[in-house]
This record gives C-alpha cells, sequence and structure tokens, in this order.
C-alpha cells in the first residue's frame, strides 16, 4: 500500500524553513536582511515624495504621521521613526549612505534627527555609528536642551494594573470585586489600580556605569531586569550584608552550632563596644533611641 504524499501549501514558512540546511537558512536569512534594508530605505524615499507632494491631504488624512498609522498600519512609535529618518536622510546624504551599508539603522537615525544641524551633523554621526541606544540616547542629550530638575521625588501614585502583571483568573477576580456597580462598569476608562512609588532622581555617569556593571552580573538569572529590580536586588544585598539585625542573625546562628549562648556585655575595662554588643542592642531595641525624657516621652529617632 502506497502512502499518500501530502503537499504543504506554499504559505506555511515554518514547514518550508524547516526543510532547509542550516547553510541554506543563514544565507536566506542574510539575503532577507539585506533586502529589507533597501526595502526600509526605498519607504523612506517613497515617504518624503508623498511629503512634497502632501498626496495625504487628498487620501483624506491630516497628515504624513496620520497616513502611515491608519493608511499603513504602523504603530505611531513606528510611524515617527520612519518620518524622522526619511527627514534626515533627505537633509543629510551623508546619512542615507550610512544606512544603505548598514553602519546606521532606522532607530539610530531617528534618535539624532532632532537635533542634527549643518554644523554638527558629521560630528554627531561619527560619535553614534556602532553604538548601543542607550550611549545614541547619551550622545543626543549633549545636544539637547538643558533639563530643568532641580530636586529629587519620590511620592505615592496609582497605576494601572495590566492584565500581564498578574494571573489572568487573580485579575478577573479582582476586577469584579473593585469595579463599580452601575453604568461605571460599562466605561472603558476604568482601570484596576495599585499603589507603588515615583522614583525620581538625577544620576552621575559613575552611578550608572555601576548600575550597567551590576545589571550585566545580574544577567545570568534576570535578563530583562527593570532598574528597579536591580536596585531591589542590591539594596536587598547591602541590607543583608551590613545591617545588624542581619549580623546578629548571622552571630547567633554560629554561637548556636557552636553551643555558645549569647550575651551582651562590656569588653572588661576598655571604652570599645565590640560590634556584636551594638548590633544586639540595636535588634533589641528595633534601631531606635531609647533616651526617655522626664515627661516620659521616649525619643524613638532612629
Amino acid at each position: 500500500m502506497n502512502t499518500p504524499t501530502i503537499t504543504l501549501p506554499e504559505h506555511d514558512i515554518t514547514a518550508r524553513l524547516r526543510g532547509l540546511s542550516d547553510r541554506e537558512l543563514v544565507a536566506r536569512t542574510s539575503a532577507l536582511a539585506r533586502e529589507e534594508r533597501a526595502a526600509t530605505i526605498e519607504l523612506l524615499h517613497h515617504l518624503n515624495e508623498i511629503a512634497r507632494r502632501k498626496v495625504y491631504l487628498e487620501l483624506g488624512f491630516s497628515s504624513l504621521h496620520d497616513y502611515c498609522v491608519r493608511g499603513l498600519a504602523y504603530s505611531s512609535p513606528s510611524a515617527c521613526r520612519r518620518i524622522r529618518a526619511a527627514r534626515c536622510i533627505r537633509e543629510f546624504p551623508d546619512v542615507l549612505r550610512l544606512l544603505e551599508r548598514g553602519e546606521l539603522d532606522l532607530g539610530t537615525i531617528s534618535l539624532i534627527e532632532p537635533v542634527l544641524t549643518e554644523d554638527n551633523h558629521g560630528a554627531v554621526v561619527a560619535r553614534v555609528r556602532g553604538r548601543t541606544y542607550r550611549q545614541v540616547k547619551r550622545v543626543v542629550a549633549e545636544y539637547g536642551p538643558v533639563l530643568a530638575i532641580a530636586e529629587e521625588r519620590i511620592e505615592p501614585v496609582r497605576t494601572q494594573v495590566m492584565p500581564s502583571s498578574m494571573d489572568a483568573v487573580l485579575f478577573d477576580r479582582e476586577t469584579e470585586r473593585a469595579m463599580p456597580e452601575g453604568p461605571a462598569r460599562a466605561n472603558p476608562s476604568w482601570v484596576v489600580s495599585e499603589q507603588k512609588t515615583l522614583v525620581q532622581f538625577l544620576a552621575s555617569d559613575e552611578l550608572i556605569a555601576k548600575y550597567e556593571q551590576a545589571k550585566a552580573l545580574l544577567s545570568h538569572s534576570r535578563i530583562d531586569a527593570t532598574f528597579a529590580e536591580v536596585l531591589e536586588v542590591i539594596l536587598s544585598e547591602y541590607i543583608e550584608r551590613h545591617s545588624p539585625e542581619a549580623r546578629q542573625r548571622r552571630r547567633d546562628a554560629r554561637k548556636a552550632a557552636s553551643g555558645k549562648s549569647s550575651t551582651v556585655g562590656a569588653d572588661g575595662n576598655s571604652r570599645h563596644i565590640p560590634a556584636s554588643v551594638r548590633d544586639e542592642v540595636f535588634v533589641r531595641d528595633q534601631g531606635r533611641c531609647t533616651f526617655v525624657a522626664p515627661d516620659g516621652t521616649r525619643w524613638g529617632s532612629t
């Protein structure tokens, strides 16, 4: 009995790719990357010509951005990147040549476009070639306006809870529990929220360098850790290493293992107070001053 041959549809890309050898797969991927770059450059030229003719107005769109979003189905950020890059290659042909050679990409060009001038574009382009997104942002910041933020900011805020932030069943349950009754349930502006703290401060180059190093060291367990996650790990480790409570727990564990009891006492006639005594007192008094005023009020300052 002959087994019938199953013909896969042409559009089944995954099945077709599995039939390629490794060498064929890599070669095809490289070719697609070149084709994508060429298509992107051609698209940018088309956008420039559409902008020059203002064809989008005849099509019923209010702007080139509106045309890219509603007419070409780009997201708003994607549309902005392409429009900025199109404007940039029109005004600075050397940027176009670098894009053609793959030495600059769409994201980098869209970042530097707002700060490029006839006087600085050569220097800026030279500095951002081959740089990471964060490095390009730092270069752009040097040419941008001075940020007028003079004080730190730590204040509680309400933030929206997205379904992806918690288990879907829990999210639905919280929604049912917290959502108002009546017409408000149908209000699309209603969201489940949670209490967070907004933290804002200015960081030095040295601090950012240390943050980047810590994030790299943490990448083995948290590849895409956020700034808040990296900071939490660092603070937790510092507290565990240096807080009197943690040190006392380690001493108690060592003394329990050796069969010795933990006592608080002075070190003979010396005026030196051992770290172990300081930590035990700190833990006993919960890190607060025990001075009592004549009226019986304990200061309790930390």
